[in-house]
């Protein structure tokens, strides 16, 4: 499992340098508003307002892209995942359901158990594997 997961770690660090600028983009709102009833209401300058509009408008912007790369990303990650461990965890599943019938379902769990604990945010890729 470490070797298919180590060829995702570009992956995974775009994931995380997207996630870190993310996270403080979502500061572009709080932040307007409070310039916004600091700067604008006390002096009433329209074009105070229009800046900082303009200005977090595209912060926002840029926001929303990012998360678009980044999902589009980790869908990628996931595809190749997919890719690269679904014949080899079919044929072992199979080999096993004709002895043990109960055993791939619990061998799915620690799977599942196993990526929740190495990567906890990573639960979207149980859902996104049938997509790839």
């Amino acid at each position: 499992m470490k070797s298919y997961l180590s060829a995702l770690r570009q992956h995974f660090g775009a994931v995380i340098i997207f996630s870190v600028v993310i996270n403080a983009l979502v500061m572009a709102s709080p932040l307007y508003m409070l310039q916004l009833y600091d700067r604008v209401l006390s002096s009433r300058s329209v074009e105070t307002l229009i800046s900082l509009t303009a200005i977090t408008a595209f912060l926002l912007l840029t926001m929303a892209a990012l998360d678009l790369l980044r999902a589009k990303l980790l869908v990628r990650a996931g595809t190749v995942l997919h890719q690269r461990i679904a014949t080899r965890l079919f044929d072992t599943v199979l080999k096993r359901t004709s002895s043990h019938p109960q055993e791939p379902s619990r061998e799915a769990q620690k799977i599942s158990m196993i990526c929740d604990s190495l990567f906890p945010g990573m639960a979207w890729l149980r859902l996104l594997m049938p997509l790839g």
